[in-house]
């Protein structure tokens, strides 16, 4: 699972997050046309220019543009200019697709072997979808981009002593067909810093920068921006007029920063500036301000691309999130509203994909970003000469929406507020799936889950209830009491059918009573299609619950030694962690039917930090001595 990717933050010495805009475009570059002299094969003669009228310039023709490469869950595709759209890549079990860059027509992608363990990842050129193995690196956190015909790496590696060490290698393909590396910008990097220029590791990093720019991006100790070109040499450098802020995005001509300030130190009673600043000029406007009281007002920059500001606005409708996407243009001050996106209940929906948002890509006047049907996750494309606010489907998907086979998805979202107080208490979202009337018992199954989903509304009206009986006249009229609202969400995470007439029904929950962060939580249901019978392990485990705890533990164990800094006990004794997970094993212990056989599932803190997500052990079926036929 996903969550299982111990996704640690690297360091950036400049200490800004920041992108650089969207798409991979470059500029055109033009080249003189020549057409060839008829020549004698006996008596060559040198290719002489086509002649031209008077004051006419010699025709150009612009560098072919490399397509878009989008990168999905499942599949990896390219958009040309044209419009047309190419499958590349489609990944193999257990895969995991990380980036995929074009270049001079080869596809280059960062591929994590294990989707459970992204630790240790393949950089590989991929030619009519098959993979070549170009470097081996022990770190998910990597920055690929294609630029003067060489394949540029930044990552970086951890060791307890030094910290994280960053890298900047190239490959080139030599004579031979094989990859050689080089360091060509590694020592450039090493040396500017050294004179106080930094670079951030993530987006834009230094090769996607200058691809784009024909520029080095840096930051120095005391808050300048400044950019340099290939030799190191400073082209410009600009101070941002304000204190304490974070940079959204950034180019030649612009620097895009957002400002918090807060009222009397009371870090709650926030307003927010987003300020241009003229990298050239020095001057500063600021283009939006929002504050606590009014969030429907506050935007999210996606990309600043030439001289216009995409950004996006959200508000939830019936529970769904939906965004507003705009562009604002820098120089007249005007906006324009280009598309409207939704999301849809059920998986890859609700938490998986921001609807018009995720991927966000600009590239030949048309918008590309992640989207959502019915049946399917893929990409969606918005042309604005089209005019209608709506973008359409791209016609290859990255992966089914599975549990549409099955059923569809209900929901029950709200708010319950405290009255007397005029606080908010609780909000809630709901899902609940259900049946296709077409199956056997479907009547049945439906009403177990409609039950299930009507006790998980009682549940949050009941502590709402409690909750409100804690508030006291003090707390209402207190400004900085402020804990609430709670939050209460569980979405259908994935419904199979095992063996013939098996069903399982996964859901994945999250529940917010304030603090840094909520806690997740998991439901998983099987049914017995024949009799619309709910089952648990107790129906189809056979041996003792010993013999149970022993297969839990010895599974368990494995996985402690494979995954060592997962887990909280790594440490101690062997004998002494295999009997904590015997001792903690059990037919009632939280557990999921997959296709080859259960999964365990440890929770977060249980036996490993929050950050690690939940813990999952598979075991076979056969180990166990069960059939589902």
């Amino acid at each position: 699972m996903k969550n299982r990717i111990a996704k640690s933050l690297l360091y950036s010495l400049c200490a800004l997050l920041l992108f650089a805009g969207c798409g991979k475009q470059e500029k055109p570059a033009e080249e003189e046309q020549k057409t060839e002299s008829s020549t004698a094969a006996e008596d060559p003669q040198p290719e002489q220019p086509e002649e031209t009228g008077e004051g006419e310039e010699p025709q150009t023709q612009p560098e072919e543009q490399e397509p878009l490469v989008l990168v999905g869950n499942q599949r990896i595709i390219s958009v040309s200019p044209s419009g047309e759209v190419e499958m590349l890549y489609e990944k193999q079990e257990k895969e995991y697709l990380l980036q995929a860059v074009m270049g001079d027509g080869v596809l280059y992608a960062v591929i994590a072997e294990d989707e459970d363990n992204a630790e240790n990842c393949l950089i590989c050129a991929i030619r009519d979808g098959e993979k070549e193995l170009i470097a081996e690196i022990p770190n998910y956190n990597i920055n690929i981009e294609y630029y003067e015909g060489s394949l540029f790496v930044q990552h970086a590696i951890y060791d307890d002593e030094g910290g994280y060490t960053v890298y900047l290698d190239d490959y080139t393909r030599g004579k031979d067909a094989s990859y050689e590396k080089g360091n060509r910008f590694q020592e450039l990097r090493d040396s500017l810093e050294e004179q106080d220029y930094h670079f951030s590791f993530y987006n834009p990093n230094l090769i996607t920068y200058l691809k784009r720019y024909d520029e080095i991006l840096a930051y120095t100790s005391d808050g300048k921006i400044a950019a340099l070109d290939k030799q190191g040499n400073q082209l410009w450098e600009t101070t941002l007029l304000q204190e304490y802020y974070l940079v959204e995005a950034v180019n030649t001509e612009y620097t895009l920063y957002s400002v918090n300030t807060e009222e009397n130190g009371e870090y709650w009673k926030y307003t927010i500036d987003l300020v241009l600043h003229n990298n050239q000029t020095g001057e500063e406007k600021t283009l939006f301000t929002w504050n606590y009281q009014t969030l429907e007002e506050a935007v999210s920059p996606l990309a600043v691309e030439g001289d216009k500001l995409y950004y996006y606005r959200t508000f939830s409708e019936n529970g769904l999130n939906q965004n507003d996407i705009y562009s604002y243009d820098l120089v007249t001050g005007g906006t324009e509203f280009l598309y409207t996106a939704a999301t849809l209940p059920g998986p890859g929906g609700t938490w998986q994909i921001n609807p018009g948002v995720t991927d966000f890509n600009c590239y030949d006047g048309k918008f590309y970003y992640r989207a959502i049907s019915e049946n399917s996750t893929g990409w969606a494309v918005y042309d604005p000469k089209t005019g209608t606010g709506q973008g359409d489907m791209l016609p290859v998907i990255d992966e089914e929406r599975t549990f549409a086979k099955y059923g569809k998805v209900l929901y029950e979202s709200g708010s319950i507020r405290d009255e007397e107080w005029d606080l908010e208490i609780y909000t809630y979202y709901i899902e609940c799936f259900q049946l296709d009337d077409s199956y056997q018992n479907a009547d049945k199954i439906n009403q177990v889950l409609e039950q299930e989903q009507q006790e998980e509304l009682d549940t949050v009206q009941q502590s709402a209830e409690s909750e409100m009986g804690y508030i006291t006249e003090e707390d209402a009229q207190d400004e900085r009491f402020t804990p609430y609202p709670y939050s209460y969400d569980m979405s259908l995470g994935q419904v199979n059918m095992l063996g013939s007439h098996y069903l399982t029904v996964n859901y994945d929950g999250y529940e917010y009573w304030g603090g840094a962060h909520g806690y997740p939580y998991r439901q998983h249901y099987l049914f017995d299609l024949n009799t619309g019978e709910e089952l648990t392990i107790y129906d189809l485990y056979t041996s003792t619950e010993e013999n149970f705890k022993d297969v839990v533990a010895k599974y368990s164990i494995q996985d402690w030694k494979e995954n060592p800094e997962i887990y909280f006990n790594s440490e101690e004794e062997e004998e002494t962690v295999y009997q904590d997970f015997y001792d903690n094993a059990s037919l009632d212990m939280a557990m999921r039917f997959e296709k080859q056989g259960i999964v365990i599932e440890y929770s977060p803190y249980e036996y490993g930090p929050y950050a690690v997500g939940f813990i999952e052990i598979p075991i076979p079926y056969d180990v166990l001595g069960i059939e589902l036929d």
